[in-house]
């Protein structure tokens, strides 16, 4: 193409019957104002550079069809770029990582954001999880997991999540959310519980719970803290009571034996122990709240669940 350019331009100028004499002319300067700099490029011997470069600038470059994304140039070359996350592309939908989908429907609330059309907890700070918006957490089923008002005044909102075993031998509610998170990076932890009266003495409902594989990802252990074994500290019925779970007077347990002496079920142990014993752990599946394991008669309710800056308050959906 650029050959048959120059040959063209060569009979034009009418002196120049081979590429040597043109060039002789580019020299003098009689072809640069006909050609301009890019027919110079070209008469200089840059002719494989000049075909590879596609623009100068992005109003060289065309949109493509998909209205996240856009034509943008780079090192010469037409690229693709997403548009900005939350952008408008049409019939109530937003743009995310250079995908249009639709917006948070309806609007987020109870101090979520929206993330990829999702409303989610922000990584750090407060958020309210009610049954028509769990953000991450599941009620497993087969068990007694209700979010109901009260009782009494809880920590924060209005509500809490009841986790029963009158009518079942387990309930649980968990946060997949968790998966794969190191317990060495666990800063903080905590929930506070409220037991029913009449359930069984020095029980708290529920528990929390880490599934964790250690030993490189060959062993596996549930890790539980219930108050009840906590030093300095009494459960009582019919009260709200706040536990932080990493404190030095709190003590864990663990479904099986773990290195450094640390027996399966009657070990029970401040958190500091734990992560000495099996550094290299991490949570499998989910960080689960439960009861269950024989306890047949609990009855109570958790709220202000925290973990690493972000705390859940669980509260009923609005009337």
């Amino acid at each position: 193409m650029e050959g048959e350019r120059f040959d063209q331009l060569a009979r034009h100028f009418g002196k120049a019957s081979t590429r040597r004499a043109a060039l002789g002319r580019f020299a003098s300067g009689t072809v640069v104002s006909a050609l301009g700099i890019a027919g110079a490029a070209v008469l200089a011997g840059n002719e494989e550079a000049l075909a590879k470069k596609q623009c100068n600038g992005n109003a060289q470059c065309k949109n493509p069809k998909n209205p996240c994304k856009k034509g943008v140039c780079k090192h010469g070359k037409c690229r693709k770029k997403n548009v900005r996350n939350g952008k408008s592309c049409g019939d109530e939908q937003v743009c995310q990582n250079g995908r249009c989908q639709s917006a948070c429907s309806p609007a987020c609330t109870g101090g979520q954001i929206c993330e990829q059309a999702v409303c989610v907890c922000p990584e750090s700070g407060q958020c309210t999880i009610t049954p028509s918006s769990l953000d991450g957490w599941t009620i497993v089923p087969g068990g007694e997991v209700e979010f109901v008002e009260g009782p009494e005044t809880p920590l924060l909102g209005t509500g809490s999540v009841r986790i029963s075993t009158i009518d079942v031998t387990r309930s649980t509610i968990a946060n997949a959310s968790y998966d794969g998170l190191d317990i060495a990076d666990i800063e903080s932890l905590g929930y506070s519980t409220y037991m029913v009266d009449g359930g069984p003495t020095g029980v708290v409902v529920p528990a929390i719970k880490l599934p964790v594989l250690f030993n490189n990802g060959t062993q596996f252990a549930t890790l539980i803290f219930e108050p009840t074994y906590s030093e300095n500290s009494d459960v009582v019925a019919d009260e709200w009571q706040t536990w932080d779970a990493l404190s030095a007077d709190a003590r864990w347990w663990s479904s099986r034996a773990l290195p450094s002496d640390i027996c399966a079920f009657d070990c029970f142990v401040p958190w500091d122990d734990i992560k000495a014993a099996i550094p290299d752990a991490f949570i499998t599946g989910a960080l689960l709240i439960e009861t269950g394991s024989g306890t047949d008669d609990a009855d109570g309710n958790v709220d202000a669940l925290h973990i690493n800056g972000v705390t859940f308050d669980f509260d009923p959906d609005p009337e």
